[in-house]
């Protein structure tokens, strides 16, 4: 969920820090650009929400095109378990979302819609895994505009993937189903900067503290061969510009943006060894993101 290029008028302008005092100065005393909000792990709403107005509305999409870092155990049932990392090919994801604003105070969600990815081939000793996997997630969070180009935010977040790939290694299923599930409390804090002319830099951060639990099965018979409850973190960020175009009538504002955007799971099998013998397991995705909104 984001948001940008909102309204103030001068009589509510204040300065409760030296940030937030330089961001008015860089944006001046009259049209301040508000930033993408950053609690928003999966998604991206943004617009204007104009200020001297009590109620906003914004709604808006983002295509997301991301690679897929994938870790994975292997020898789950020997004693020697390795984890291996498998990248994806570049995937478009489409994230819808919205925001609705009272005064100061804002509520919004997004959901990454369910997106499929191909792995390439890794050797593993004498066998070759290639996996191939799909994962959607959304969120929903509480907030308040500090000052029109600064907020905070409390929200939560679901993950889900599902993962199957098949073994030449006898000592292994032929196929496996690796499903995930995990959800977190998140905490973002979103800041942006006018350069000229309608442009603003924009920057998003969120933190989480994730569980969930993850299964490794043997998809031929069905068989549950392993069951982990995960604990771990959660980190997201976006950095990029973003254009607004001022509208009269209904639609207050138009608002295009453009950035890099990452996310990153960082997970450990709760109270045991991490992943039996393994070591911990770091999940992430990155890449490029377009975007586009409208405010009423």
């Amino acid at each position: 969920m984001v948001f940008q290029a909102q309204k103030m008028s001068r009589k509510n302008v204040t300065m409760p820090c030296l940030l937030t005092s330089l961001l008015l100065t860089a944006g001046g005393m009259g049209i301040v650009q508000a930033s993408e909000q950053g609690s928003s792990p999966a998604g991206g709403i943004f617009g204007a929400n104009y200020f001297d107005k009590d109620i906003g509305v914004t709604v808006g999409a983002k295509l997301w095109s991301n690679q897929w870092d994938l870790p994975l155990e292997m020898n789950h049932t020997g004693t020697n378990s390795t984890i291996h990392q498998f990248e994806s090919g570049s995937e478009m994801s489409f994230i819808p979302a919205f925001l609705v604003r009272y005064k100061n105070f804002f509520v919004g969600g997004s959901y990454l819609t369910n997106t499929k990815y191909s792995f390439s081939a890794q050797s593993v000793g004498a066998n070759t895994i290639k996996p191939f996997g799909e994962r959607k997630e959304w969120d929903l969070n509480l907030g308040y505009f500090v000052m029109p180009n600064l907020a905070v935010s409390l929200g939560y977040k679901t993950l889900t993937r599902g993962l199957t790939y098949t073994n030449s290694d006898p000592s292994e299923p032929a196929v496996v189903d690796s499903p995930l599930s995990v959800k977190a409390p998140i905490l973002g804090i979103s800041v942006s900067a006018p350069i000229n002319k309608g442009f603003n830099l924009y920057g998003n951060l969120a933190y989480g503290w994730l569980s969930g639990d993850y299964s490794y099965n043997d998809a031929t018979t069905a068989t549950r061969l392993l069951s982990l409850d995960l604990e771990g973190n959660y980190t997201f960020g976006e950095l990029g510009l973003n254009y607004t175009i001022p509208l009269q009538g209904t639609i207050s504002a138009v608002t295009i943006s453009g950035g890099y955007r990452f996310q990153r799971l960082d997970m450990k099998a709760k109270g045991a060894a991490p992943w039996g013998s393994a070591g911990d397991q770091h999940d992430s995705t990155a890449g490029f993101v377009l975007g586009a909104s409208a405010s009423f």
